[in-house]
């Protein structure tokens, strides 16, 4: 059998979802795929290799087109494209996990994504530097919730979901509100 790029990514997310990233290892995989190791190895360099593909995999639909095409506000690409991601990365378990494993300027999603952000922003008279600190600060802020929002440790200590807060979406929605509001305001000082 030969094997495809897409095929093994495929299965490393099917992996993902059933195992968990801890557990994904790359002879686990081969022995999903009745390959050798060896086999993975020709199509990825190493597993951060694997992750990054895994992860553009996960962000694939984020970013598309660019700013100057969208007849939206910079606030509402942004608002939109945070719940896009927040929405990637529910889709599998430790989704958010394998996006932090990665390095950002590996997984061409993720750099098409900031460079949107960044043009919106700058389109709506923010400063470049200012851009990139609430483009930034939004894919954090969005990563690191969905991460805890899937930690499966509560407060109590209890092995449960939604660590955060029962309603994580309007918890997250409202977190995205305030930050955008926030933004506005520092545009409407300079």
């Amino acid at each position: 059998m030969v094997l495809k790029k897409e095929q093994i990514v495929h299965k490393a997310l099917e992996l993902l979802n059933y195992d968990g990233l801890q557990e994904l290892t790359v002879r686990k995989l081969a022995d999903t795929l009745s390959v050798q190791p060896g086999a993975l190895y020709w199509h990825f360099k190493n597993k951060q290799a694997l992750l990054s593909a895994m992860a553009e995999a996960i962000l694939k639909d984020l970013g598309a087109g660019d700013a100057s095409q969208y007849a939206s506000r910079w606030d509402e690409i942004l608002k939109n494209e945070m719940i896009k991601l927040r929405q990637a990365l529910l889709r599998y378990r430790d989704g958010a996990a394998v996006v932090i494993a990665t390095d950002p300027s590996n997984v061409e999603a993720y750099n098409r994504l900031s460079r949107l952000l960044k043009q919106s922003l700058v389109q709506a008279g923010f400063k470049p530097d200012q851009a990139i600190t609430i483009g930034g600060n939004a894919l954090i802020y969005t990563v690191g919730l969905t991460l805890m929002e899937r930690s499966p440790i509560n407060s109590e200590g209890k092995r449960k979901y939604g660590a955060v807060s029962p309603d994580m979406q309007t918890f997250f929605e409202e977190g995205l509100r305030l930050f955008i509001k926030g933004a506005e305001q520092d545009l409407r000082k300079d």
